[in-house]
């Protein structure tokens, strides 16, 4: 992990300090500032490195990129730029999963849907669910521990 990346952990891990005490201190308030700090490049780099690690990075959504693909064709930052835009902006459009059936364990002849997202798609929930309070990787959260992202 380069200082970059590092620095962008450490400002996520403030932010998500902040809105845990806030939201202690202030329990019947809205909070107004949450959409600007989960569109926030930072957030959204973060987000980027949580899918690129995984094992679904190799796996395409509907649009037929993976990451991989996007990093050859565009490259990170322009890619993080353009959706950037797109959700500052409202253009951001959720694009529908690729469906896949799998078999169901210890049931032959049975299958389950598995619904694989677009890297977009998946960038975004990641986004989101570190705003949120969620663990970003790979420090721990410190804004609610013992709480999952359900």
């Amino acid at each position: 992990m380069d200082l970059g990346d590092q620095a962008d952990e450490v400002w996520l891990l403030s932010v998500q300090r902040k809105l845990y005490q806030w939201s202690r201190t202030h329990p019947e308030d809205s909070y107004r500032d949450l959409w600007n700090w989960i569109t926030d490049i930072r957030n959204l780099r973060c987000a980027w490195r949580k899918i690129a690690l995984n094992k679904e990075r190799r796996t395409a959504g509907v649009d037929g990129m993976t990451v991989a693909g996007i990093k050859v064709a565009m490259g990170m930052e322009l890619f993080l730029e353009q959706l950037h835009g797109d959700l500052k902006s409202g253009r951001y459009k959720p694009s529908p999963s690729r469906r896949k059936l799998i078999p169901k364990p210890r049931q032959p002849g049975k299958f389950r849907p598995l619904g694989i997202p677009t890297v977009h798609a998946n960038c975004t929930s990641r986004q989101f669910e570190f705003g949120m309070g969620g663990d970003p990787p790979p420090l721990p959260s410190a804004s609610r521990p013992a709480a999952g992202s359900h």
